[in-house]
């Protein structure tokens, strides 16, 4: 399972990922309006959404984040060097966070402080703000890696690693005819089965 939920107020995006396998699920940087929505989802759909992940300090998503806790009793997974107090669960460079059926590696910057994290699954990572290009840890991904932002760039959420790195014109041109055969674009009010 996979959904995306655009917030036309602030501009940013949130992500429900789920597996049929565990029926379990989890949010990347939820945001109050879409809660709604992704718990009558899970509740429908019979998953138990297990964790609020996020990727930096953004005032909209530390606030739904506490309010899964609150309510759901979904953990919040947070930067190691983010935030101090609570009952979180930090997470910094080469962290493991497991879902029945997926594995999230978060990736940070090695040696730097941490404050901001993004968590890779299968083909995509999932990023906050920042430029891709910047952070180290991104850069050992297969150039495909689709890349999904909460806060757009370029007037979009959605990128592809190699692109965003400015990988070759043979890159850019495999991706571009991806796109013509079909590959799936996401709209802010669709989702991605």
């Amino acid at each position: 399972m996979f959904q995306v939920h655009f917030r036309s107020d602030t501009g940013t995006y949130s992500y429900l990922v789920g597996t049929d396998r565990g029926h379990e699920a989890l949010v990347i940087d939820p945001t109050e309006d879409c809660l709604e929505a992704y718990t009558k989802l899970c509740d429908r759909l019979g998953f138990r959404l297990r964790y609020a992940l996020e990727t930096g300090v953004v005032a909209a998503s530390v606030k739904a984040g506490v309010r899964l806790e609150d309510q759901w009793g979904c953990r919040r997974v947070v930067p190691c060097d983010a935030f101090r107090a609570g009952d979180l669960l930090r997470v910094g460079h080469e962290d493991r966070l497991q879902i029945v059926g997926l594995g999230f590696e978060v990736i940070g910057r090695p040696g730097h402080v941490q404050r901001t994290v993004s968590y890779s699954v299968e083909d995509r990572v999932f990023v906050g703000a920042g430029e891709v290009r910047d952070d180290p840890g991104l850069q050992v991904l297969p150039v495909d890696t689709l890349v999904y932002r909460s806060i757009p760039r370029r007037g979009t959420n959605l990128g592809l690693l190699g692109l965003e790195l400015g990988s070759s014109s043979r890159e850019r041109a495999r991706w571009r005819a991806a796109q013509r055969l079909g590959a799936p674009v996401l709209h802010p009010l669709h989702g991605l089965a």
